[in-house]
This record gives structure tokens, sequence and C-alpha cells, in this order.
């Protein structure tokens, strides 16, 4: 039963879709309410009837669900850039008791503030709410499958808390992602039935193989995303210490518009932090296939620094601090 008392300010809401969804619901640190979502109504609704009920005593709201960038998944719907109009006067009102404190809104779906469509689903949603946000731009959960549990991306003056334990963070076994994660050997069987093209199929297989394997962490098993829409095929590998050349394999027809000599590089040693996605158009023709690597995260800095370490050359003290004021960034090849 929910308490009614003024001093429980946080509240939890868990979406039925998510895996190990007990693990989830024990791993709240105490003190935050939980709510879990019906997963035959809309989830939406929901949040705004418990939020309404209970006007004015939660000032920080954790939704725990699957997401796509611009999309979270709640109950039986979606929230998305196409149906904010739909639910305006509800999310309007989630805060709307609330006075002189500020709220805060935290996003843990996966990738949720990834992208242009991330960015405007956020700002769409600090809009309306008057929340300060907090939203992951990447995979949420289980590190051995590219997850972290950290929210990227910031809207607002709020300090960011998670709402789960350190062992909870730590035994997770999923990530909080839309589309499905599939293993060597269905990830084989899954692209086949896509209609890959041979060629295509080669590369990707071959990338997907090339991930270096830990003998000391064996949980660390090499995984991939694949989205497909029209003729374009998208995948994502959320393995580890995937090298640099393993992106651009010695696979006859394969070839890179901005990085057509990367194959007859040397970077054997050069790994990557970053997680990879790898975009084919017209996958199922290979004669009119065009590949492109989309690198997340990426730093520069890093990446020097190895190439350096590598070739035995010294960087320039200061040549190093401006990489590393560079950030991270998204790298397009």
């Amino acid at each position: 039963m929910m308490n009614t008392q003024k001093n429980f300010r946080s509240i939890a809401f868990i979406d039925s879709g998510l895996e190990a969804q007990e693990q989830l619901v024990s791993g709240i640190f105490e003190g935050i309410e939980i709510v879990q979502l019906e997963p035959h109504r809309d989830g939406i609704v929901q949040i705004t009837e418990v939020l309404t009920q209970y006007s004015g005593q939660f000032t920080t709201v954790h939704i725990v669900s699957h997401g796509k960038p611009g999309c979270l998944y709640l109950g039986n719907t979606q929230l998305n850039l196409d149906n904010f109009s739909k639910y305006a006067d509800q999310l309007k009102d989630w805060f709307a008791a609330i006075d002189n404190v500020s709220s805060d809104l935290f996003i843990y779906g996966c990738q949720v503030a990834a992208g242009d469509a991330g960015a405007e689903f956020i700002a769409k949603l600090h809009d309306l709410t008057k929340a300060n946000i907090a939203a992951s731009a990447n995979l949420t959960g289980n590190a051995a499958l590219g997850g972290d549990w950290e929210l990227e991306v910031t809207l607002g003056e709020g300090n960011f808390s998670s709402a789960f334990t350190q062992e909870t963070i730590s035994d997770y076994a999923f990530v909080f992602n839309s589309s499905p994660i599939f293993k060597e050997e269905e990830f084989e069987s899954e692209i086949k039935s896509a209609g890959v093209s041979d060629t295509s199929k080669e590369v990707l297989l071959s990338i997907f193989r090339s991930f270096e394997k830990k003998e000391s962490d064996p949980q660390n098993t090499p995984t991939a995303l694949i989205k497909v829409e029209d003729s374009e095929l998208e995948v994502t590998y959320l393995g580890i210490n995937l090298s640099l050349d393993a992106l651009v394999p010695d696979v006859d027809g394969f070839a890179l518009k901005d990085f057509t000599d990367a194959a007859k590089l040397d970077l054997g040693s050069i790994s990557i932090s970053s997680i990879p996605t790898i975009v084919i158009k017209n996958y199922k023709n290979a004669n009119e296939a065009e590949y492109e690597i989309l690198l997340k995260d990426f730093s520069l800095a890093e990446f020097i620094n190895q190439v350096t370490a590598a070739s035995g050359v010294t960087v320039n003290s200061n040549l190093q601090k401006s990489l590393k004021d560079l950030g991270k960034f998204d790298l397009s090849l």
C-alpha cells in the first residue's frame, strides 16, 4: 500500500515489460515508493493517476522502462514525439501541485535521450513538466551488454541520484532496451532471416567475431542489437575491446566512403571504448550496398594516446590538453 505521509518525496515507476522485474523492485533504495505499471493499461495514464492522487507529495520521479531514441515504453503504449500533444495536459499535471520546490524526473530507458530525436524528446518533456530531467543516451543496465547506470543527458539544475542499490547495479543481467540482444549464433540466424546479402553477412559476422574475449571475465560475451528499416540495416555491437581494424574487415566488396584506406592501416593494437554501429544501406544487394560506421562517445584523445604509444611517439602536452578538452563526440566513418 502506498504511504500517504508527506515526508515520502520520491517514487519509482517500474514498467512490467522489463526483464527480472522483481529484482529491480527489491533493488530500489528504502524510502522510495514503488509502483509497478500494469502491462495492459496506458502507462502514462497510470503515472498521472498516482501523481494526481498523491498530489504534491513527490518531488522526485524515477521512470524505469524500455526505451529507444525519443521514445519510452510504458504499459501498453509509448510516449514519443508523435503523441506528446495527446498527453500534454497529463504531463503538465505531474508536478503542478509542487510549490517552491524543484522537481526531478529521471528516465532510465535505453537511448531515450540519444541523437536529435532524444534531444527533442527531453526538451518537450522538460517544457511540459517543468522538472529537471536526467535521461540515458546509451544502454542502461548490465556492463557486459554495453550498458551503464549513468543518465548522461540533463536538462535543468537537478542532481541525479540513482534509485537502485549498488548490489542491483552490479548484479542486474539485462539492459532497458526495446530491441532484442543477440549472441553470435542467434545473430547469424537473425541477419540471414533478414535477407542480408552474402557480402554484408560476411562483414557483419567478421566484426562480431573480432571482439577480444577476456578469459578472466567470461561473462563479457559479445552481443549485438539489430534494427531494420526499409532498405537499411543497423547493427550495434555490444562486446568489449573491439580493435579499430576489426571495423574495417578485409572482405571483398566492403568499403567505407570516407575511410577507404582504413583496412590497409596497422591498427590491430588500437582498441576503442565507444560503442560501434554499422549501417548498411541496400543490405540485400551486394552490388549496391553502402556502409557507414558510427562510433558513439568517441574520444580522440584516448585514440591518439593509443596510436602514439604503439608507435613510440610522444605528444606535446599542450596538444594532449587540447584533445582532452574536446571530450567525447559521435564519429561517422
